[in-house]
């Protein structure tokens, strides 16, 4: 199966985009298609041996066009939709002026001028509208384009049929051009709106410096930015911004990198320390080591991550689509209604077809398809902003919905940076050297907190470890492997069959790490570690917010009750398997996020209705966790809340006001209280506020204690 993304361009409204998704998911080579109207993008899944222009070709066939590049910068809205505007708008003021009569014009001169204007607005500013109609009609589909272009031929038609054929009637070439124009005005507003003020990525982009100063042939050379290669020597002083992820290889500076991963303090860097592309040089100045450029640094995925979230739809989208694809011929069988009801009633055909004019301009089913994406787009934007990855729309709607938190314990509660406390020994034939020795060389075969602190232990004592084979990992349980011809064992004490409680030092603030040789008991290990700065207040707001807060760890029980005590938590279990977290998540009766950072935590992050990791976590915790914190902090949990619940009132404001503005426009319209120009205002209108209610969601405030931070 091949994934793919492209933006698509000749969409005017939601029902395009659901024609188009359907097409598409009817070929029996294609997996799944998702087409976002508000970021105008497809997502496709479909099988190796379709080619990309077969893909075109199905787009074409539908109506639409693939954009060349997928653009990841903010396009300026259409020119043509801002000429269309402003030359109806001229049209309709000359217009306007001559239905007041003006003196130097005759009457009959007037409509005849009237006539030429509205008549080239139908051939050549009108023509977009009516292509788009008719691909939806040929796609037995219809949207927008259908009810503008049958609006605005219909009242020219008719004036147009009173005036040559010299009907005593009036005439309304005015209101046929305003249709045009408002219309044309609103998608102008909503495109501008859309790719400047919604498009969070554009900004992430635009943390890529334009040129750097390289070291070339021993000269230091501004390049521009797209010229730079991988092993690149680069110099970044105060206030320009880091080009590639990289090392640095001399100097000493302050970098901020809010953008990238929420941390509002400036972090001290200097010789051999990472640096990320995008973060900016707040005070000093270092040369570094170009190390991974565009997409293969930690800005460029985040680019990335934010294009294929924001591409992908929430559930309750599914709502707005399904509306949108029948609301369209449904307002063409009211308005035909509504011109049968006044024909028969009034015997007036000029108020039967204005009436049914201003039905069908009205209601647009724009907001209704704005509604949902504009909103999930700013939203997924605002958690990017505060170092909260999101890799599916959809998560940002169940993450709103959590009742209780699962945590592990190690490098999430804590740290995760555990330093070894005590060495017990429990044969006075080994001493600690030894016991690092053997210990060593078997977690230098594995990726955890624990092992780590036992590597740099060796490392600090100088210790050289001999080599291991035969290694196996149980997930949950320990390591096992051989070392000098030595079956060497590393569990967890209940494992090895070690009773803690029957020992002389109070070990239950630890974690423990039982050693055994050729099945000997030999020593035990004690680690200790820290909780993170924010780990206290955030269990307290989480808890206060009225959500559960669960404990599930490896680590012995007595351990973690500890930990639960100091934070006030109730409900905490130690020495669980991954089989054991994962057959808690999925019994629970309740949506639970599970967090955690390791391999044991995989199954559980899997089975959890939302499941975070953190930018440092093992690659398998990333993979399965649908939510990835930039910082190492705790405050991403409750932000990412926060932040879920924001989106999904607006999300819930945007779809009340879309369905009550069509509930009531409509009936007016068909009552003959708006005016087919008024209808058309008011349409473009509606879009506009959708958008600027998505918008609010940018002033959302956190508590105080989120605002600041340490430095991990």
């Amino acid at each position: 199966m091949i994934d793919k993304q492209y933006t698509i361009e000749g969409m005017s409204c939601q029902a395009c985009a659901t024609r188009l998704e359907k097409v598409l998911n009817r070929k029996p080579e294609v997996e799944q298609a998702e087409v976002n109207f508000a970021t105008e993008t497809l997502n496709i899944r479909y099988h190796d041996q379709v080619s990309e222009h077969q893909i075109h070709e199905w787009v074409k066939d539908a109506g639409f066009k693939i954009a060349a590049t997928i653009t990841q910068t903010p396009q300026k809205p259409s020119l043509r939709l801002w000429a269309t505007w402003t030359i109806t708008l001229y049209f309709t003021l000359l217009m306007v002026g001559m239905l007041f009569h003006v003196e130097w014009i005759h009457s009959h001169t007037s409509i005849f001028i009237q006539f030429i204007l509205a008549t080239f607005s139908q051939l050549f500013l009108a023509i977009p509208f009516y292509k788009s109609a008719y691909a939806a009609i040929k796609g037995r589909m219809a949207n927008m384009d259908v009810l503008v272009s049958s609006g605005t031929l219909i009242i020219w038609l008719y004036s147009s049929i009173v005036f040559l054929a010299n009907i005593p009637e009036h005439v309304y070439f005015e209101a046929s051009c305003m249709i045009l124009g408002f219309v044309s005005l609103g998608k102008y507003i909503e495109e501008k709106v859309k790719k400047e003020s919604l498009n969070s990525i554009s900004l992430l982009v635009k943390l890529n410096p334009k040129t750097v100063l390289a070291k070339r042939s021993d000269t230091w050379t501004e390049i521009p930015f797209d010229q730079i290669q991988t092993g690149e020597i680069i110099r970044a002083r105060q206030g320009e911004r880091i080009a590639a992820d990289g090392v640095i290889l001399e100097g000493h500076a302050f970098f901020d990198e809010s953008h990238l991963t929420g941390e509002s303090i400036s972090l001290e860097k200097s010789t051999d320390d990472q640096v990320l592309a995008g973060s900016l040089v707040s005070d000093g100045s270092v040369i570094y080591l170009a190390q991974a450029l565009g997409e293969k640094t930690l800005l460029g995925d985040m680019i990335h991550a934010m294009n294929e979230a924001q591409g992908t739809k929430a559930h309750i989208a599914r709502l707005a689509d399904k509306v949108s694809s029948v609301f369209v011929p449904l307002v063409m069988g009211i308005a035909l209604l509504t011109f049968i009801v006044n024909f028969f009633l009034l015997s007036d055909v000029e108020t039967a077809i204005i009436r049914a004019v201003s039905v069908l301009v009205i209601a647009c089913p724009c907001a209704l398809g704005l509604a949902t994406p504009a909103a999930i787009m700013v939203g997924i934007g605002m958690a990017s902003r505060n170092g909260i990855w999101f890799k599916q729309a959809s998560t940002l709607e169940s993450t709103a919905h959590l009742k209780e938190i699962v945590l592990d314990k190690t490098g999430t509660l804590t740290l995760g940076k555990p330093e070894i406390k005590h060495i017990l020994l429990l044969d006075d034939s080994y001493s600690e050297t030894q016991v690092l020795s053997l210990a060593c060389a078997l977690e230098s075969q594995v990726s955890h907190p624990l092992a780590t602190a036992i590597i740099e232990e060796a490392q600090r004592r100088q210790i050289n470890p001999p080599s291991a084979k035969n290694v196996e990992v149980t997930a949950g349980h320990g390591i096992k492997g051989q070392v000098n011809e030595l079956t060497i064992e590393l569990a967890k004490p209940d494992s090895l069959g070690i009773d803690t409680q029957s020992l002389s030092k109070d070990l239950s603030s630890y974690s423990l790490i039982g050693m055994r040789v050729n099945h000997h008991l030999v020593a035990l290990i004690a680690l200790g570690d820290t909780l993170k700065p924010d780990t206290i207040p955030t269990i307290q707001a989480l808890q206060q917010d009225g959500l559960d807060i669960t404990i599930l760890s490896g680590d012995q029980e007595s351990l973690v009750q500890h930990i639960a005590q100091t934070l006030h938590i109730k409900h905490a279990k130690g020495n669980q398997t991954p089989r054991d977290k994962a057959s808690y998540i999925q019994n629970s009766p309740h949506p639970i996020g599970m967090v955690g950072d390791g391999i044991n935590d995989a199954a559980a992050l899997t089975a959890a209705t939302v499941s975070y990791s953190f930018k440092d976590s093992t690659d398998v915790a990333q993979h399965s966790a649908d939510i990835t914190l930039m910082g190492n902090a705790l405050m991403g949990i409750y932000k990412s809340l926060l932040i879920s619940r924001a989106t999904m009132k607006t999300i819930k404001q945007n779809l009340f006001f879309a369905l009550v503005y069509n509930c009531l426009g409509i009936p007016l319209a068909a009552f003959g209280l708006l005016t087919p120009a008024v209808a058309g205002l008011a349409m473009a209108l509606s879009s506009f506020s959708v958008i600027m209610n998505a918008l609010r969601l940018k002033r959302l405030t956190f508590p105080s204690f989120l605002n600041t931070t340490d430095k991990p």
